[in-house]
């Protein structure tokens, strides 16, 4: 939810979903089909996504976001780690599709995942699968906290710390399915 004054800036905005608007599911699973026609999309004959209240929202966190980094400017105590995750991507209309689901597209499976040290001055992209449960494990190893060896995941400091790291899977799980 946000402030009204957000969904308003949006009220003509248009987001272009290029090829992704064409596709007609022919040659999809049958549940892709059938979630298409229960979930319509708000894109039109132009194949442009339309829906204010979704950027407004989006926009409102990140100005959110802003907050929060400022603060921690402010406090500057050269320890503090930022870390900045969601649990799933959004299908935005693209195949036709809305929200998340069971089936593993860019849209929804390839989301933001931001480390950031106190002392990095520059980003730098790391272009590697990896996955939430590594979370906990990275940020116990930069607090200097042992975890229990019941404890699944590996920390991402090598990585980050720009060891080459082996080629890793990642398991993705989508545990219900209904129509709504």
């Amino acid at each position: 939810t946000c402030p009204p004054d957000y969904v308003e800036r949006y009220a003509n905005f248009a987001y272009p979903l290029g090829q992704k608007a064409a596709d007609t599911l022919e040659s999809k699973p049958e549940h892709q089909r059938l979630w298409a026609e229960a979930m319509p999309t708000p894109v039109g004959e132009d194949g442009m996504y339309r829906h204010p209240l979704y950027f407004a929202c989006n926009d409102f966190v990140d100005d959110q976001i802003g907050d929060v980094l400022r603060c921690v400017e402010a406090v500057n105590d050269g320890k503090t780690w930022l870390a900045y995750t969601s649990d799933h991507g959004e299908m935005m209309g693209a195949h036709r599709l809305v929200s998340k689901g069971s089936n593993a597209y860019d849209d929804i499976t390839r989301i933001p995942l931001i480390l950031c040290p106190p002392t990095q001055n520059a980003g730098k992209r790391i272009d590697i699968p990896v996955s939430h449960i590594d979370l906990l494990p990275t940020l116990l190893d930069v607090a200097g906290i042992p975890r229990t060896a019941a404890m699944h995941g590996k920390s991402l400091l090598p990585l980050i710390e720009g060891q080459p790291d082996e080629h890793q899977d990642v398991l993705i799980e989508f545990n219900r399915y209904e129509i709504e």
